[in-house]
């Protein structure tokens, strides 16, 4: 099952994760354009909103992409771009 279309996601747009030190093994041969799951915080998240607005009617969250979740949990799929020590860049991908 495909995740819902996001009107925000441009397939122009970078990212770039900084791996501590000390999990670089961690890391140890990931190579440019091969994929991952990336999990992520959603830092800047209002709390949780367990009911959103949508066009065709209120829908739960989980079947949303929303930030505004119980959990700050996220995940993506991305696919590296440069791989330089412990610097990943990267561009979301859906497959």
């Amino acid at each position: 099952m495909l995740p819902p279309p996001s009107p925000r996601r441009d397939p122009n747009v970078t990212g770039t994760v900084h791996i501590f030190g000390k999990y670089w093994e961690g890391i140890v041969g990931i190579q440019p354009d091969s994929c991952a799951l990336l999990l992520f915080q959603f830092n800047q998240s209002k709390g949780p909103d367990h009911h959103t607005p949508r066009l065709e009617g209120e829908a739960g969250v989980f079947s949303t992409r929303s930030p505004h979740r119980p959990n700050s949990i996220g995940v993506t799929a991305v696919r590296f771009l440069e791989v330089e020590g412990c610097k990943l860049t990267f561009r979301g991908w859906t497959g």
